[in-house]
Parts: C-alpha cells; structure tokens; sequence
C-alpha cells in the first residue's frame, strides 16, 4: 500500500511525454544488450585464455576510457546534439560487439573492449545531460528514478538470461544480441524531438578546446554546491571500490555463500535498487535535494558497518540488499542535482567528471590498500570503508546550509 502512490505516478511520465518514453525505452533496450554483453565478454576471455589474469587485464584496460577519455568527451557532448552523440555512440557501439564473435587472439579482445568503453564513455554522461531537455525541471527526480526502476529491472533479469544464453549458445550470439539492442536504440531516439538547440564552438582550435575542458572543471569547483558534491563523490569513490573489490570475498568465502551467495546478494541489492527508485519521488516531494543527499551518504556510511559485521551470511546478504537503498537514492540525487544546478552548456561535462570516480577510486585503493588485502581481509577492509564513507556523510552534513542555499537559488532560477 505504501507505494501505490509512487507507482501510479511513475507510469504517468511515460504516458504523457512520448520523447522521454522514447528515451526510456531506448535505454531499457541498450541496458539489456549491455548486460549480455558484458557478461558474454568475461566468460570468452575465459574460455579464450583459461586465465584470471587475462580476465583481470580487461578490466583494468576498461577502466581507462572512463578516467583519461571522460572529460574530453564532455567537452564534445556540450558542443554537439546529445541526441546525436547517443546515435553515433550507440552504431559505434553495436560495429565493435559485432566484430567481437571473430576474435581469435586477446590482444584483439582486448582492443575491442577498449573501443566499447571509449564508446560508452561518450553515451553515459550524453545519456545523463539530454534528461533535463526532455522533460520539466520538477520531474527530473521522477525521471531519474523511473530509468532508474527500469534498468534494475533489465538487470535483475537479463543477468540469468545472458549466462543461459551464453551457456547454450555461445558467447558470439550474445554479442550479437548486444549489437541488435544498439541498433534498436537509436531506431527509438530517431523520434525523439525537444532537445535544446545546440552547436559546435565557432573556434575548433586546440586552445578553444581546451579552454572548454578547463571551464568544466572550473565551474565545478566554483560553484558552492557543485563542488562538495564532486568533492564528496570523490572522497567516497574510494569506499566504494573496497565494497565491489571487496564483497565478492566477505560473501563467497568468509561467510562460505559461494558464487549462489554472491547471485543472491545481488539480486537483494537489484531489489534493493528498485526500492530507492520506487521511493524516491515521493521522498522528493517532502523533502529537499541537500537532505536526501545527506541521507543517501550517511545511511550507506553506516550500512557498510552492518554488512561488515553481520558474522551471517544470510544477514549479510540481506544487510546487502538494504545497503542498496539508500546507495542507490544517493545516486539518483546526485543524478537530479547536477542536471538542476549545472547550466545546460556545462551539464555534460560535469557528467563527464563524475564519471571519473570508479577508476579513481580503483586506482587509489589498490595503490594504498591491494598489499594488506590478504593480511587485513574483507570484514576489516569494509568498515574502513564505512569509515571513510560516514566521514564523507557528516562533512557534506556541516555543508548543509550551502547546499541548501543553492538548492533554493537553482529553484527560483527556474
């Protein structure tokens, strides 16, 4: 009964306004093709090498686009039709995961899953700009939270149905899955009109852009509310890799929950997920951005230290799935903040730059705590984590009065 209201509404925005319902599809259909392909990826490089490391490898190579590519793409994004940057991002896209069946040698893998994440660095942040064009600045939680819903959803899903998938079939056709869903998507974003105009820079010299480059991070760190946001995301991107370096161990070895447990654990926090997106337009219409933000940071501060110390594993399974909601609440604010706060010409790159946080956050963790992971174990690694996490809850906490401010100074604005 509690959220009868909430998902009454949530159908609303997708009745009403046909180019967000066209964006909402095309995401829900990109994020399926996705969840295959990924899943279809790990497992040939498996199948290929018979090798962790390799596996390892990928991942890490991954992880580069995403911290030396971003920004440069958000500069690109502000210039360029969002919608624009999404087609071309998403053919790109389905010509790599199209290639991928006929791969033979890993360097090949690896060049490819390098393309993909350079493609999907420009797609994300695009993706998270173009949601203010489509619909009123009063909906913009609602709509966060109803892609939000939707891609938990897909993924609760599509995760059993890509490994079946790849299990009977092999992993070519879910990459040829995956590149269908692209090619899908962008027949969806054709229709879609309402984006704000918008135009490349009269001056295409390397100095012009990177005096753009430089004005994103710039406006960042000028603007009060923006930048304890950047900040906090930051500071907390590092908890957030020792919790998904992390759990896999607590879960499947501590706590003796092998792969099941960690199947479970996911698909509690899939739930979990769902929960926060389901709530948080009507938490939105009591409560201010700022307060949900600080709710969002502190209340997975302290989930950390349940799930750490549930000494069960079904209630650190279940401390998992709870864990979820209000991480994932935190980032649909984070979401609906910048697309508020940040001006139109701009909104990409800031987008850019939150992309920044998982390698950053990879990188420092494993720069200061991968030779004390086996000495240390993941119970300890993880209250560290909720350490650093309520830490960075309680600083934004005594940034409330700015972040308030702000918030009312955005409102009149619009």
């Amino acid at each position: 009964m509690q959220f009868r209201p909430i998902v009454s509404r949530l159908p609303t925005l997708l009745a009403e306004n046909p180019a967000f319902r066209r964006f909402w599809l095309a995401l829900l259909v990109s994020s399926t093709g996705d969840r295959f392909g990924s899943i279809a990826m790990n497992l040939y490089v498996l199948k290929l090498t018979g090798s962790g490391g390799a596996l390892a490898g990928m991942l890490a190579i991954q992880s580069l686009p995403s911290l030396f590519i971003a920004p440069l793409a958000g500069v690109w994004i502000d210039r360029l039709s969002r919608r624009r940057v999404l087609l071309v991002g998403n053919f790109a896209s389905a010509l790599i995961y199209g290639l991928l069946p006929f791969t033979q040698e890993l360097w090949h893998l690896y060049l490819l899953a390098l393309l993909a994440r350079c493609a999907a660095t420009f797609l994300l942040p695009a993706q998270r700009a173009l949601i203010p064009d489509l619909v009123e600045s009063r909906e913009v939680v609602l709509a966060n939270a109803t892609i939000s819903a939707g891609q938990q959803i897909v993924l609760l899903v599509s995760a059993s149905l890509a490994g079946l998938l790849v299990a009977f079939a092999g992993a070519g056709v879910a990459f040829a899955f995956n590149a269908s869903t692209f090619l899908a998507a962008n027949g969806l974003l054709l229709g879609i009109r309402g984006e704000l105009p918008r135009s490349t820079a009269n001056s295409r010299s390397i100095r012009q852009f990177l005096w753009e480059l430089g004005d994103g991070f710039s406006f960042g760190l000028r603007h009060p509310g923006l930048r304890i946001v950047l900040i906090a995301t930051f500071c907390a991107a590092i908890a957030g890799a020792m919790l998904g370096t992390m759990e896999v161990i607590l879960i499947s070895e501590t706590l003796g929950g092998g792969e099941a447990g960690y199947g479970y654990m996911l698909s509690l926090v899939g739930l979990g997920a769902i929960a926060a997106s389901l709530a948080a337009p009507r938490l939105d219409r009591r409560y201010s951005l700022p307060g949900l933000y600080v709710a969002g940071i502190v209340g997975s501060g302290l989930g950390f230290f349940v799930y750490a110390n549930a000494g069960n594993l079904w209630l650190a399974i279940l401390a998992g799935g709870l864990h979820a909601v209000p991480w994932f609440l935190r980032q649909i604010v984070i979401d609906s903040i910048v697309q508020k706060w940040a001006p139109p010409l701009l909104r990409g790159r800031i987008f850019a730059i939150l992309q920044m946080e998982r390698p950053l956050g990879l990188l420092l963790f494993t720069g200061l705590f991968s030779a004390y992971i086996d000495q240390l174990g993941p119970v300890v690694l993880i209250n560290l984590a909720g350490v650093i996490y309520t830490a960075v809850g309680l600083w934004v906490l005594s940034r409330m009065s700015t972040l308030r401010r702000m918030d009312a100074a955005e409102s009149e604005k619009a």
